[in-house]
Formats: structure tokens, C-alpha cells, sequence
């Protein structure tokens, strides 16, 4: 283990890592996938259904468009950057109160995960020094 104070997290937390963390991360990722693909049948459907021919592509490219913006987060989250971890808890956050509960519930776990947080330099159980001014 590392004795400088000055260390980032992830060296500090470099013996912690757990063998089950890529699974972990990996559930997250096959959330974000199957809403994607979700997204994707609801915006195939929506010209289909609606009444307005407007309407239908509005909401086809916006249900497209999201299903794109998850999958650059899923990207982001396989690369393991840490924009990436904020955005994908904001999205299972959204997740949460809506038919989407399993798939929040799932991401979140995999997310929040000592394993995982380790991976993405935001393990928090080691909090940085100060250095001394001067």
C-alpha cells in the first residue's frame, strides 16, 4: 500500500478491487443497452400509432435521440470515464419513478458499488490531505 498522502484514490485503493467489480460495471452496461433498444421500439412504433404524421416523427426522433445520448453514456461507462458514472446514476436516478424501476434499480447497483467506484477513482473512503501552505 502507498504511504504518500498525496496519492489519487485509485492508488490508495488499488488492493480493495474485487474480482466481481467488471461484472458489477457490466450490469450497469446492459441496462443502459436494453433502454436503449426500448427507446429505439418506442421511436419505431410512434410514427405507427399517432393520428398526426407531425407528431409521430417529433416523437420518433426524440425517443431516437435518447437512445443515442444512453448509448454515448453506456461508451463513456465502458471506457470508464468519470463523466460517464455521473451521468449514468442521473439517468437510472430518472429511472427510478418510472416503468424503467428494474432497469434504475440494476444500473444504480452496479454504479454504486464499492468495486465499481474504485474503478472510476471515486472510492470516498480515503479522504485527500491538505498540504501544508508554505
Amino acid at each position: 500500500m502507498s504511504t504518500n498522502p498525496y496519492d489519487s484514490p485509485r492508488a490508495l485503493d488499488a488492493e480493495v478491487k474485487p474480482a466481481s467489480a467488471k461484472s458489477l460495471v457490466t450490469l450497469a452496461l446492459v441496462s443502459l443497452h436494453i433502454s436503449a433498444v426500448l427507446y429505439c421500439l418506442v421511436g419505431l412504433i410512434f410514427p405507427l400509432i399517432s393520428n398526426e404524421a407531425t407528431l409521430g416523427a417529433i416523437m420518433a426522433c426524440f425517443a431516437l435521440a435518447l437512445a443515442a445520448g444512453v448509448e454515448v453514456v453506456a461508451y463513456g461507462i465502458r471506457k470508464r470515464r468519470f463523466w460517464a458514472w455521473i451521468a449514468g446514476l442521473i439517468i437510472f436516478g430518472i429511472y427510478l419513478p418510472s416503468l424503467f424501476l428494474p432497469l434504475g434499480v440494476l444500473g444504480l447497483w452496479g454504479l454504486l458499488a464499492a468495486s465499481s467506484r474504485v474503478e472510476f477513482g471515486v472510492a470516498g473512503s480515503h479522504v485527500r490531505p491538505t498540504p501544508p501552505a508554505g
